[in-house]
């Protein structure tokens, strides 16, 4: 009795497992080196509405990841960018 689905040999098989766990990485790499963009930009940036951006689009993100320069930003110099972390660690840390 023949089957529906070709024979593929092991070393195909591995290859293609290969292929599609780097295809569901490549997102969460890309999601982490936003995370490290971002963190500088809110950490180093001269502009506060650079530093006011950077800190809504890590609120926006949700990851853990973002917990920590948030809480740096709370001694930003500029008073908004102080509120917006405050409350982005508020939405981080409930959720």
């Amino acid at each position: 009795m023949s089957s529906f689905f070709p024979r593929i040999s092991l070393r195909s098989t591995v290859c293609i497992s290969v292929v599609l766990i780097a295809m569901m990485l490549v997102p969460r790499l890309a999601l982490a080196d936003k995370i490290d963009s971002l963190s500088k930009q809110l950490r180093g940036s001269s502009s506060y509405k650079v530093r006011l951006s950077a800190a809504l689009t890590l609120t926006r993100i949700r990851s853990g990841r973002g917990i920590e320069p948030l809480m740096r930003a709370l001694r930003d110099r500029e008073k908004s960018v102080r509120g917006v972390s405050a409350a982005g660690l508020g939405k981080l840390v409930t959720a």
